[in-house]
């Protein structure tokens, strides 16, 4: 589900401007752990909720097509 390249990415977006933030730092730049971690959270939640949405769309879609057509359209809701 995380690949290196997604990681990298949600590193990369990470800003490490949190004074009270938990910071694992080497010879590089210093890293909000906890941000880090916030990051992984919400990029998973929101792959687990778009698949979740696809699942009741093709259950909705058995009993009424129209109503699945409007919650297809209606991904973000």
């Amino acid at each position: 589900m995380l690949d290196e390249k997604t990681i990298k990415q949600l590193l990369f977006h990470c800003k490490n401007n949190n004074p009270k933030g938990l910071y694992y730092s080497d010879d590089t730049e210093p890293l909000d752990v906890l941000e880090f971690a916030q990051k992984i959270e919400d990029y998973l939640f929101d792959r687990i909720r778009l698949k979740e949405h696809e699942r009741c769309v093709k259950i909705v879609k058995s009993m009424n097509k129209e109503v699945a057509k409007v919650l297809e359209f209606n991904k973000s809701a």
